[in-house]
């Protein structure tokens, strides 16, 4: 069972946007600020059921939150459906690695997460913490909780042993040579007369190379590995005890720019293990990294698996009075098409929004081929290609080149000019303010109209034609 699409009302940075997922992986890149973490949460709120949303209200919108998830037979998901999906993020990798105690972490992120890991421990804990207030009125229930309590360290010493195994042996997959290991403390129950019985629950602490206090000693990167190989271990250990669930049960992973800090040899092992491991799953990628977007893209063609992934662009557009809200588009979807068959059947309104989609499309591409103009609304951007004469290409791809080489040598071909370009982006500017703009035409004649629009699609296909010669990119 896979996601077909989630339409988001009124949450976070969305205000009602459809993100059709078609059933296939999800790599999507989008810029800080454009909507990556709402995305992320609308998911992760609605597929864990979590109900106190309310903070998490569009600030434009007087509506309420809508989060519709369908599924591959066209199901509506709900609290009911059967479901094995994990969620990771930067912050949940921070609060692995960076407590002092990886215990509370379990406790706080993991029991619920990891119930076939965790299940047992957290009832066990659960038992002796319910009970702990009568431990002095029985003899029986005094000897059950002390039971209780020493079968919960001996569980808990087995499955950290292998989460320990389990992580370095990921680690090696990721071409990193640190070692993990975890330095536990048994829990205790103390019984007093004059005070309330005590109990203390496990410590862990988290060791690399045999060495306490991570943050001292290591740098973020390796930090930010070791907490990846534990987070995919316990996806390892959580998932083999799942087989049973069947093609009935949803199973995603989602990524959110979990990559962060993590040098680019690492990455593309960590791509690598991803692709491998996780047949079974869809997975949703959402970076800000322009170039991990772009080595992902060149991992999927190296696996044959273009036809299992759709490759999406997360921005910030403008909706009115300097408000914004998040949308998206897929690389691959021809929205150019969409509007000369809706011209054809004299859907006219259906036309010129997928003309402005197409447009945006195409600027979008621009931007994010050289990296610039970040979350401006898209007239801003179409005055800042315009005026601005001459543009790096991929200006990050030419840093790291001049990093490598340890000189600043620029050649022609680093270099976009943009004169071509910019009388294409004059016309596309008049075309978006004059014709895509539905309120110029209300009291149009539909033929003037249908003409327009024409001239309005044969314009963005030569658009279409020059960003693909700045980007070198052919259809996905």
């Amino acid at each position: 069972m896979r996601i077909a699409s989630i339409n988001i009302k009124n949450f976070k940075f969305f205000i009602n946007e459809t993100c059709e997922f078609k059933n296939k992986n999800i790599l999507l890149y989008g810029e800080n600020g454009s909507g990556k973490s709402s995305l992320y949460y609308a998911l992760y709120r609605k597929i864990k059921n979590k109900q106190n949303i309310g903070d998490y209200k569009n600030r434009s919108s007087s509506e309420d939150i809508e989060i519709d998830i369908r599924l591959t037979d066209n199901s509506k998901f709900s609290k009911i459906t059967p479901h094995k999906s994990y969620f990771i993020n930067h912050s949940i990798l921070t609060k692995i690695i960076n407590t002092e105690d990886f215990f509370s972490s379990i406790i706080n992120i993991f029991f619920s997460n990891f119930e076939n890991v965790f299940g047992s421990i957290n009832a066990k804990m659960t038992k002796i913490t319910s009970n702990l207030k009568d431990i002095r009125e029985s003899e029986t229930l005094m000897k059950e909780i002390y039971a209780t309590r020493k079968s919960l360290d001996e569980e808990l010493k087995d499955v950290m042993e292998k989460i320990q195994i389990t992580s370095n042996e990921i680690l090696k997959k990721f071409e990193e040579n640190s070692n993990l290991s975890f330095e536990r403390i048994d829990s205790r129950v103390e019984v007093f007369e004059s005070i309330d019985p005590n109990f203390t629950q496990p410590k862990i602490n988290i060791k690399i190379d045999n060495t306490l206090n991570l943050k001292g000693n290591f740098n973020e990167a390796t930090l930010k590995l070791s907490a990846l190989a534990i987070f995919f271990a316990l996806i390892e250990m959580d998932s083999s005890q799942s087989m049973n669930q069947g093609e009935k049960s949803l199973k995603v992973l989602l990524f959110d720019d979990i990559l962060l800090s993590v040098d680019m040899g690492n990455r593309i092992y960590i791509t690598k293990y991803i692709c491998e491991n996780y047949q079974d799953y869809q997975k949703i990628i959402l970076t800000h990294s322009l170039s991990f977007f772009e080595q992902f893209e060149i991992m999927i063609r190296h696996y044959k698996e273009e036809g299992l992934w759709l490759k999406q662009i997360l921005y910030k557009s403008e909706i009115a009075n300097n408000k914004f809200e998040a949308k998206l588009y897929d690389k691959s979807y021809e929205y150019l098409d969409k509007a000369r068959k809706a011209i054809e059947h004299n859907q006219l309104e259906s036309a010129g929004n997928y003309l402005r989609k197409e447009l945006e499309k195409s600027v979008q591409e621009i931007i994010r081929y050289l990296q610039i103009g970040k979350k401006d609304k898209l007239e801003t951007l179409l005055k800042a290609i315009i005026k601005k004469g001459k543009f790096f290409l991929n200006s990050q791809k030419l840093l790291e080149k001049i990093i490598e080489s340890k000189e600043i040598k620029i050649e022609d071909t680093d270099i976009l000019e943009t004169e071509d370009l910019n009388k294409i982006l004059k016309e596309a500017h008049f075309l978006k303010d004059i014709i895509l703009n539905k309120t110029s035409h209300s009291l149009s004649g539909e033929d003037l109209y249908r003409k327009e629009l024409e001239i309005t699609a044969f314009k963005i296909e030569k658009l279409k034609e020059i960003v693909k010669s700045i980007t070198g990119e052919t259809e996905s």
